[in-house]
């Protein structure tokens, strides 16, 4: 009862573990999942935080600058005593301490041109991110199609080898009957392993589908982790594309066509950040400072030493003298002399340029270049998307007549296929004939799939680009 019980348990564990351990991909999954881990997209996202920075620290040039200071200094040896004014050996500490400030109130609005040229270059990096978004998810796309499309001609070649197998099966009977010959039962045998070889051919095509997905997610291959398949696929009716409608229509929105616009922008303003340095600059400074001393002393008291004779008078030749006192003193407390001491400063400084050995007259025209250079960007990246569409475009045609010419010949394959099967049974037709029937009805069958798949793709190109969302 235990040894059945436990078998139970660790059965049941087994099956939890293992449907724990299934993941089925959706397409919008997929793509989450390539986006987070593509470094391309990594790339783009923190190029996007660098320089959210700089647009925070092109706001904060429009804010004064405050620095601090403080100094300690030691003089040692031989020094002038200021109380005495004589020279003495003695250790003197001294301490000096400020606060400066600077305020740029006016530099030829270079401050609120380099702030939008920062928000410009921002918005530039975040439309590279959709872009690569895009370009990722359409990546992701086309290889979940081939996923679908390898499981469906992996089914198709095993239905094909399941019929070849019982038309063996039957052969053999017939043949240990005496009503066929061994050739005929043989030649079967050899149509049996074409089949077999096929399901490889395609299962290995699956299971190299499924890798190329998994490596774009940047995930390990297991066989634990498969895709949804959606409802039978079916393409759309054909409509009439113009390429130059999709693009006039969609162009304005597209991330590329916005990034190489603001770059355009950006190179604009650079251009009238540089022309800012022709004009007259104007700033305000202050300052607040105080020190400390060692030899700061405060007089205390004093006591009488006689006189000293320092002359005599004229005409009477008397003594001049005066007292001689020794003073009582103590160093100046720290506090008192910061207070004491204490000064302020400010004032307002005004820079002309007048000649500055052309540099300023080379960055204007370095920038005006720049800007012409970001134009001729922008009208190529229109062109490459405007290329990219009329590309779009002619697959998608080219898709719909493959498509159609795929369908005809399938259904006609199919037909033809049952027509000689039944020609075959009935002895109207030759183990060959029946063979090239079915072999022609397979391969309609793929080409059919493929051509299917392909124009599935190709009209989600067109669906992408006019901004719908990629599903299945």
């Amino acid at each position: 009862m235990n040894k059945a019980l436990y078998t139970f348990l660790a059965t049941l564990l087994l099956y939890t573990n293992t449907a724990n351990a299934q993941q089925v991909w959706n397409l919008e999954d997929c793509v989450k999942k390539a986006v987070q881990e593509n470094f391309r997209m990594k790339q783009a996202q923190l190029n996007t935080q660098s320089n959210t920075l700089d647009v925070t620290q092109a706001r904060a040039q429009m804010l004064p600058s405050i620095n601090g200071s403080g100094t300690q200094a030691f003089n040692l040896g031989r020094n002038v005593d200021p109380f005495t004014n004589t020279f003495s050996n003695q250790t003197i500490r001294s301490n000096n301490f400020s606060i400066q400030a600077n305020w740029t109130l006016f530099n030829g609005f270079q401050v609120q041109n380099t702030i939008k040229r920062e928000q410009y270059d921002l918005q530039a990096w975040q439309a590279d991110e959709k872009t690569a978004r895009n370009d990722i998810a359409l990546q992701v796309a086309g290889q979940y199609l081939q996923i679908l499309m390898n499981k469906e001609l992996v089914f198709t070649s095993q239905k094909q080898l399941e019929l070849s197998q019982l038309q063996a099966s039957r052969l053999e009977k017939l043949q240990d009957a005496g009503k066929i010959s061994e050739g005929e039962y043989l030649q079967q045998l050899s149509q049996v392993a074409n089949d077999e070889l096929s399901l490889v051919n395609a299962q290995s095509n699956l299971q190299m589908s499924y890798l190329i997905l998994w490596q774009s997610m940047n995930i390990e291959p297991d066989t634990t982790n498969s895709i949804a398949s959606p409802p039978a696929l079916i393409p759309m009716r054909a409509t009439a594309r113009n390429a130059r409608e999709i693009f006039d229509a969609i162009y304005q929105n597209r991330p590329e066509i916005q990034a190489a616009t603001y770059r355009y922008q950006l190179a604009q303003t650079q251009q009238k950040v540089s022309e800012g340095s022709r004009l007259p600059k104007l700033f305000m400074f202050g300052n607040v400072s105080s020190l400390y001393s060692s030899t700061r002393k405060d007089i205390t008291g004093f006591n009488f030493n006689g006189y000293n004779i320092i002359g005599i008078t004229q005409n009477s030749f008397d003594t001049v003298v005066t007292p001689r006192f020794d003073y009582l003193t103590k160093t100046t407390p720290f506090g008192n002399q910061l207070k004491n001491n204490f000064g302020q400063n400010f004032g307002f400084s005004l820079s002309i340029p007048i000649f500055n050995n052309l540099q300023i007259h080379t960055a204007v025209q370095k920038a005006k270049i720049q800007a012409s250079l970001a134009q001729v960007n922008l009208d190529q990246a229109k062109l490459n998307l405007y290329k990219s569409i009329q590309q779009a475009v002619i697959d998608l045609q080219v898709a719909e007549t493959k498509y159609a010419a795929a369908q005809k010949n399938f259904n006609a394959q199919q037909r033809n296929f049952q027509v000689s099967k039944l020609r075959y049974e009935n002895g109207a037709a030759t183990l060959t004939d029946f063979q090239l029937a079915s072999t022609n009805y397979t391969r309609s069958e793929s080409n059919f799939l493929q051509t299917r798949y392909e124009l599935i793709f190709r009209q989600k190109i067109i669906d992408f680009y006019m901004g719908n969302e990629l599903k299945f």
